[in-house]
């Protein structure tokens, strides 16, 4: 491995170690040997943070309550990627768990870019990994009960498909209540994007095609302009202007990374002529209002977005455990690495066994409402979405939309929304 990823790797690991043997360990428990699960993320942004919080919460409960997993004391080792766009440290990573500490699963990565790079890894080193960050298609390709690729699961978010599906959706339910017909897309240029991108511009112009049915409207509405921005963008000026000229009423953004909040900031400031709606992560974070001095007021996010919410039975206890713990709210992959560790807790109480291949198995029966949804794996592995599960029980993403006094207001779907509704920014009423 890399001196630097290593030296990360070091500090932080023992860190996490130590966190985990003053809170979770001994005790009286019962609990008699290890499962150490490496957890990996990138810590320098808030992203990776929460990746490795919510296993670790997750750890801790389960040891506390004496079950760990299948009688045995969960053990993270978190390891630093640095900043989510470098493959090299993800890769570095991922070998030195399975390499270095033998651990008998991983948890983890943020961006697709990372994830895809450290499959070959994981499937040659014969570990399973449960992906809690990544979007993109490709992550569970390939992937097939008993298949060389089996050891690979995606427990959230659902992906870029599915995910450009649910905002298809959404935003035609907005676009009717709002009577506007014209969309811009704004996406950050990297691989969980494009496909999503892609997929949504022919989804809003013809749903009902686009969907297979899925979306049984059959007129949809107006892409006008599609832009691209870097990962790193902090001026979007050229593409603001694009998409007046071109008269988009509902501009759709999909961004990953903290280039969010100078987007946000810019579109607040300078109030172009439509609003600004979609996948946003780094507003999804407490401290994102601030940071764009207000102007996140009116924008809506998701539907990889979190909020406080009775998703389940399950998500709102956890968002206030995390919040006593951590002093923050969660965003969506401190939710799935939480799931994921306890998705492999359980997998390994029934297995009876540690044993890859056994927990493999039970993995593919995971059948658990989680703090995400009901929680099980297609054929490929790939967490269910819910209005494509056979019985539509599965993952639904929300929406909430940021108001002017900073607080977070979910507004989709409906049945959750309690009867809040989404506001058109002022200048656009």
């Amino acid at each position: 491995m890399s001196r630097t990823t290593r030296k990360t790797f070091g500090a932080v690991g023992i860190l996490a170690l130590a966190l985990a043997a003053c809170s979770t360990s001994g005790g009286g428990t019962g609990l008699s040997g290890t499962y150490t699960i490496g957890v990996w993320g990138p810590a320098s942004i808030p992203q990776g943070g929460d990746i490795r919080d919510g296993a670790m919460l997750a750890a801790q409960e389960l040891n506390d309550a004496g079950t760990g997993a299948g009688g045995r004391e969960i053990k993270i080792i978190f390891c630093d990627s640095i900043d989510g766009a470098s493959t090299a440290e993800a890769v570095d990573c991922v070998k030195g768990f399975i390499q270095d500490d033998g651990v008998d699963a991983i948890v983890g990565g943020f961006s697709s870019g990372e994830t895809l790079a450290v499959l070959q890894t994981v499937v040659d080193g014969e570990t399973i990994f449960v992906a809690t960050g990544a979007a993109s298609p490709d992550v569970v390709a390939g992937v097939e009960s008993g298949g060389e690729r089996r050891f690979i699961f995606r427990i959230g978010p659902i992906n870029s498909t599915y995910l450009a599906i649910d905002m298809c959706g959404t935003m035609l339910k907005l676009a009717a209540q709002l009577g506007f017909g014209k969309f811009g897309i704004l996406f950050e240029d990297v691989e969980f994007a494009r496909p999503l991108k892609d997929f949504l511009a022919a989804c809003l112009a013809n749903p009902s095609e686009a969907t297979q049915g899925a979306i049984p409207q059959e007129t949809g509405v107006e892409v006008v302009s599609v832009k691209p921005h870097a990962f790193d963008a902090t001026d979007f000026s050229s593409q603001f202007s694009a998409f007046e000229k071109k008269g988009a009423q509902i501009v759709i953004e999909i961004n990953s990374r903290q280039e969010g909040v100078a987007l946000v900031r810019q579109w607040g400031e300078t109030r172009p002529p439509f609003a600004l709606v979609g996948i946003n992560v780094a507003s999804q974070f407490d401290a994102f209002f601030e940071q764009t001095e207000g102007n996140a007021a009116y924008e809506l996010n998701g539907p990889a977005g979190s909020t406080r919410a009775p998703l389940t039975p399950e998500t709102i206890p956890f968002y206030d455990a995390f919040m006593a713990e951590y002093g923050r709210n969660p965003i969506y992959n401190g939710l799935s690495s939480y799931d994921a560790v306890h998705a492999l807790a359980e997998a390994v109480e029934r297995a009876g066994s540690a044993e890859t291949d056994a927990v493999i198995t039970e993995m593919e029966a995971t059948d658990r409402v989680g703090t995400q949804g009901r929680e099980r794996f297609g054929p490929d592995h790939d967490i269910l979405y819910g209005p494509l599960a056979p019985d539509g029980e599965g993952i639904v993403p929300v929406y909430f939309q940021w108001q002017e006094d900073g607080t977070k207001v979910l507004v989709f779907p409906e049945e959750l929304a309690g009867g809040a509704t989404y506001t058109l920014p002022p200048w656009l009423s």
